[in-house]
């Protein structure tokens, strides 16, 4: 529609828009300058002259009603809010603050905008939406910056604080929907979006000082599901520095999340002290309680909460937690295949949080030879740091006539190679496996996957024929050609061949 076309329409409804109460007046200006379809399809000049003329039209109006004289004032105070507003977006406000109305989800914002009518509450639920939608750094300073003075007297760490509110509250009660937001996205979801925007826009300070003091009662109110309140101070934990309390409370409910989800009738107060002696006491406890597999895991998780126990650096199998543990699995177990995998991920979790000694390995690995899996023995073995156990493990593998492919798989080899154990491996049947992974591998950029490495490697171990034949290897020579002579042969011109 035209401007002179609009003109045209609006002196027609002119004697019936006069007819109209103050209210429906308003009302009128609502839904043709403020309503989605009218952005759509009518231009602001012309919205902007709908307020216009129906704000001369509310000045105009005269009643001897003291009442209805008023209502016309304050329907007149309302169009020129209304006036203001639009004017002030048509002056282009959205480019004052550097936004960039290309971009779809700030158009999507300006558009909410220009439809608020300035409106304090409209602006104030545009923001705090804005605040719990994941959005682009500064977007929400920029939006609030728009807003007319006086209509939201906040600053962003002001709406940041009410969308924490808001998140927590909808923790509390779940059954409710306390925002739109929350019909796509969880509560904690927008708790990390915070978190990450806040930090995102260089407000450290608030997110240590603010947003811990606001979930710190949350976290601390035992109405609340310890899953729910653990996995706030999780998503604190990710994003700032908790105060010693808060990382005490943390490991607190982890405590109590993993001995109850095995051992319900086991108490955990919520003031109990978790020191060492209280950890070990409880691990004690619990181990001998453990009569399935995934006891033994929760028993595992728990060992790595919070500061590691005294007892984890015994050297004596028998005291340390970890080798109980894994014996007890041992013991326990029931399939054969996930005692195995559920031992093999406790072993990395034993040398990850402690330094297992030679003795507690070699003590776990007769565990794993007693279940008679060489993969999970192998796997095991070669994790560690210690020379020693390798040592076992190579003289274990040369104790054994062959192989099959399920004694071994890539990340076993990959280890091996790792930890430059190649010419050991020359006199065991897993050599040969390893040459061919290292071979499939040998356009890899990869050191351990350096073919002239091991080349090397073999001749500083006086392993010549090795050598030369991985070689021939390396020159895909036909393996009815590759005979001892030639693999001397050729170790000894590449041998040549370096020195010069």
């Amino acid at each position: 529609m035209t401007t002179a076309e609009w003109a045209k329409h609006f002196e027609t409804c002119k004697t019936f828009l006069g007819r109209l109460s103050p209210s429906y007046l308003v009302k009128f200006v609502e839904s043709t300058a403020f309503h989605e379809s009218a952005i759509e399809c009518v231009s602001r000049r012309i919205r902007l002259d709908v307020v216009r003329q129906c704000l001369k039209m509310a000045k105009q109006s005269q009643s001897s009603d003291p009442d209805e004289k008023q209502q016309w004032s304050d329907a007149a105070q309302t169009l020129q809010r209304y006036l203001t507003h639009l004017q002030r977006v048509d002056d282009g406000v959205f480019g004052e603050a550097a936004m960039d109305l290309e971009d779809p989800v700030v158009q999507q914002y300006a558009t909410e905008f220009e439809l608020s009518r300035g409106m304090p509450d409209k602006l104030e639920a545009m923001l705090l939406r804005c605040a719990m939608s994941e959005h682009q750094p500064g977007l929400l300073p920029s939006l609030l910056s728009c807003c007319p003075p006086n209509t939201v007297d906040k600053q962003p760490t002001d709406i940041y604080s009410d969308a924490i509110l808001l998140a927590s509250e909808q923790l509390r009660e779940p059954t409710k929907k306390l925002h739109p937001v929350f019909e796509t996205v969880t509560p904690e979801d927008v708790l990390e979006r915070i978190l990450r925007q806040v930090l995102d826009e260089g407000e450290e300070v608030f997110v240590a000082d603010m947003a811990l003091d606001l979930l710190r009662p949350f976290c601390l109110d035992t109405n609340v599901a310890i899953q729910v309140r653990l996995k706030v101070l999780e998503i604190l934990e990710k994003s700032v520095a908790l105060s010693a309390e808060d990382e005490n409370l943390l490991c607190l409910l982890r405590v109590q999340t993993l001995v109850w989800s095995e051992w319900p009738d086991y108490e955990v107060h919520e003031s109990l002290e978790l020191d060492d002696v209280t950890m070990q006491t409880m691990f004690d406890e619990l181990v001998e309680r453990c009569t399935k597999e995934s006891s033994c895991i929760v028993l595992g998780k728990l060992l790595q909460c919070g500061t590691p126990l005294e007892s984890t650096r015994q050297t004596d199998p028998a005291k340390n937690p970890w080798c109980r543990l894994l014996c007890k699995l041992f013991e326990v177990g029931g399939n054969p295949r996930d005692t195995l995998d559920a031992a093999g991920s406790l072993f990395l979790s034993a040398i990850a949080n402690c330094n297992l000694s030679v003795k507690c390995c070699r003590h776990v690995l007769e565990g794993f030879k007693r279940k008679g899996s060489v993969l999970h023995l192998l796997r095991a073995a070669f994790s560690t740091i210690h020379q020693e156990v390798h040592k076992d493990a190579i003289s274990f593998l040369r104790g054994l006539s062959d192989v099959s492919e399920s004694d071994y798989d890539e990340s076993l080899l990959e280890r091996i190679l790792v930890l430059h154990l190649l010419p050991e491996m020359t006199s065991t049947p897993l050599y040969e496996p390893l040459v061919a992974h290292l071979m499939a591998n040998r356009d890899s950029a990869v050191e351990h996957f350096d073919v002239d490495l091991a080349i090397q490697s073999l001749l500083d171990a006086d392993k010549t024929a090795e050598a030369g034949t991985l070689l021939l290897q390396c020159r895909r020579v036909h393996p009815a050609l590759s005979t001892f002579s030639a693999a001397l042969k050729a170790a000894r011109q590449w041998v040549g061949r370096t020195d010069s």
